[in-house]
């Protein structure tokens, strides 16, 4: 019997490595589960349920449910198992009850004190006590998992994470380049928070200088504070949904990130075309974006400080934009809006449809002992592209158009508006006295921060089109920011970063807006480069790939 359950858990634990959940959970179903009543295929069971809920998002689901169910029993089959209880502080985890999650990571502890596993635990500890604004206490529990295992990089990059909203930049900058340090593949990702840490490190260092004669100690507090509650917005508004997405572009677009950079001579120079650009959000059209989150707070003093923020700041913000693809990748309202030619003749673009693989996660399960929040890419001076749902704010009634986050969002954003609110009263007092230096460091501080979730937020009026976006707060000086080599007469070159990852190896489908000119001749074309982007693969690489994309003419009707 031996023999038959070690084959069922190395069975188990290869799929949950290939992310076959619905396998695993096929695999171990009721049946050979009472039959063999082990406690490791028990808690492998309740694991791909915890991992099904934490991809699905919030709320109680089935999976809610049966993930308890199985590690419970888990734990009754075997009492002294430290990994049982391990993975029910992870389900703890997942709905957020903190208090549960610390005493079963404590029993771990108790039962197998080890310094490898005692390490994961205390890291484990250290992310509860994160979430739970206590960052003292993380810093102490990331502290003794590092003392324990010093070569662990996610240790560091919590650590650094919880220094963060300490306000303490300078160790965060450590902490994030030590976790670099250690595994550059995984954690260069990294680079572009400390460019952002370092801008903050740079203001806060203006405004410490301009308040050596005010002796203010609270401005560093309600910074802080608001670094936290920006935080909480973004997790909120994550979209963690496992579906494709769909990018509307210029045909021009589709063929540079299909094709290499070629010279005259055909020679390849550069396959930077082949990743999406980001562009600087002073380059959109629409007046009002940006704006929504700000008339939303009462307290009108707060556009006043953004805007005279924004006098003395370069605006730093970075956006892409997608739409749900199942509802959306071939709409004739978003070929007139979004898909236009070069020369913005409406429905001649093309859509583009991605894998949800393309974007990479801020949270990242691990089928090991720790269960990590950050997210990790590979290669030099990535950035951390998280897909984020637009919030639509119906101006009228104050509400969230979106569904299930009204009791979540609001509170939030209360409290940011009193966060901000009591910084504007220092200002104000310094204003009174003259003290220009530092109201204008207030000013830039506050412009810093809503930045980050500024065009995070639109009208109602656009809630049909259930937009998700990247948004990527990227300082002037970032290694990360390149200008377009386009020839635009007349115009200056526009500011992009791109994106971690290629297109190719995530694209799924392109359609053909219902103008574009000889579709056939644009198939046959896309599809020969794809064919001599593997092919070229194959001869450099020595990878044999088979990039699957459609190509069709749209089927909408244009009249």
């Amino acid at each position: 019997m031996e023999e038959e359950i070690n084959k069922l858990i190395k069975q188990a634990e290869q799929l949950l490595e290939k992310k076959q959940y619905g396998d695993v959970i096929a695999l171990l179903k009721d049946e050979i589960l009472e039959k063999y009543k082990s406690s490791t295929l028990y808690r492998l069971r309740a694991m791909a349920h915890r991992i099904i809920h934490s991809v699905r998002g919030r709320g109680l689901t089935t999976d809610t449910k049966l993930k308890f169910k199985y590690i419970n029993k888990a734990i009754r089959s075997d009492r002294k198992n430290p990994i049982c209880y391990l993975e029910r502080g992870n389900a703890w985890f997942n709905i957020r009850n903190f208090k549960k999650a610390i005493i079963d990571y404590t029993k771990a502890l108790e039962l197998k004190p080890d310094n490898s596993f005692a390490a994961g635990i205390h890291n484990n500890l250290g992310m509860v006590y994160y979430r739970l604004s206590d960052y003292d206490k993380a810093i102490e529990e990331h502290s003794i998992s590092i003392d324990l295992r010093p070569k662990n990089p996610s240790a560091y990059s919590n650590r650094g994470s919880a220094f963060y909203l300490k306000g303490n930049y300078e160790k965060a900058i450590d902490d994030y380049t030590k976790a670099i340090s250690i595994d550059k593949s995984k954690y260069n990702y990294l680079l572009a928070d400390i460019d952002t840490l370092k801008e903050k490190l740079k203001t806060a260092k203006e405004l410490e200088k301009a308040n050596k004669t005010e002796r203010d100690n609270k401005i560093q507090s309600f910074l802080n504070e608001i670094d936290n509650s920006i935080k909480s917005i973004q997790k909120i508004a994550q979209w963690d949904k496992e579906t494709p997405v769909v990018h509307y572009t210029k045909l021009s677009v589709a063929e540079k990130i299909i094709t290499y950079h070629k010279s005259k001579s055909e020679k390849i120079i550069t396959n930077d075309d082949c990743k999406m650009r980001f562009y600087n959000v002073i380059y959109m059209n629409d007046p009002e974006e940006g704006n929504d989150i700000l008339n939303y707070f009462k307290d009108k003093r707060i556009k006043e400080c953004y805007e005279s923020g924004r006098e003395l700041k370069e605006t730093n913000v970075y956006i892409g934009s997608f739409l749900p693809a199942k509802s959306h990748q071939d709409e004739l309202l978003m070929w007139l809006t979004y898909g236009r030619d070069e020369n913005k003749m409406e429905a001649a673009g093309c859509s583009l449809v991605l894998a949800s693989s393309f974007f990479n996660k801020s949270t990242k399960n691990q089928y090991e002992y720790e269960f990590v929040i950050d997210s990790q890419t590979s290669g030099d001076h990535k950035i951390t592209e998280q897909l984020m749902s637009v919030i639509y704010i119906d101006k009228i009634k104050r509400t969230f158009s979106n569904q299930g986050i009204n009791k979540e969002l609001k509170p939030v954003l209360n409290e940011l508006e009193e966060q901000l609110g009591g910084l504007i009263k220092i200002r104000d007092g310094f204003r009174n006295k003259n003290n220009k230096k530092l109201s204008e460091g207030i000013d830039k501080a506050i412009f810093e921060r809503l930045s980050e979730i500024s065009h995070l937020f639109k009208s109602s009026d656009y809630s049909f089109e259930n937009e998700v976006r990247v948004i990527l707060y990227v300082p002037p000086d970032s290694v990360l920011i390149k200008s377009s080599n386009d020839n635009m007469s007349g115009y200056p070159r526009k500011l992009y970063v791109e994106s971690s990852n290629e297109i190719l190896p995530h694209l799924k489908k392109i359609y053909l807006g219902p103008k574009v000119q000889n579709p056939n001749h644009w198939s046959a074309y896309l599809d020969y480069e794809i064919r001599q982007r593997a092919k070229e693969k194959l001869e450099k690489e020595n990878i044999n790939v088979e990039y699957k994309v459609e190509i069709s003419k749209s089927s909408c009707n244009f009249q």
